[in-house]
């Protein structure tokens, strides 16, 4: 088996693990990345971004960083989900 192969095989065989570790990871945090929030939320990163320059989603910047707290992103889909159940 090649070198490559072997390395294929190995990232296949530990990437639920690499998963696994993203996700605890991001449970731990209460700032999220983007990237972070996108994997969080199940949705792609251009709907991130998309969402922040329409302002429809709660952020804040440090300098030219944009960061979600989880908290607020909670609330936030806490909100939404009762306003498309019709009771917001």
């Amino acid at each position: 088996m090649s070198a490559i192969a072997l390395l294929f095989t190995l990232l296949a065989k530990g990437l639920p693990m690499v998963q696994d570790k993203v996700e605890h990871k991001i449970n731990k945090k209460k700032y999220l990345t983007p990237v972070e929030l996108a994997e969080y939320l199940n949705i792609s990163i251009h709907t991130v971004y998309l969402w922040t320059s329409t302002r429809q989603i709660p952020f804040f910047r440090l300098s030219r960083l944009t960061r979600f707290d989880k908290d607020e992103i909670n609330q936030w889909m806490d909100k939404a989900g009762r306003c498309l159940d019709g009771g917001g």
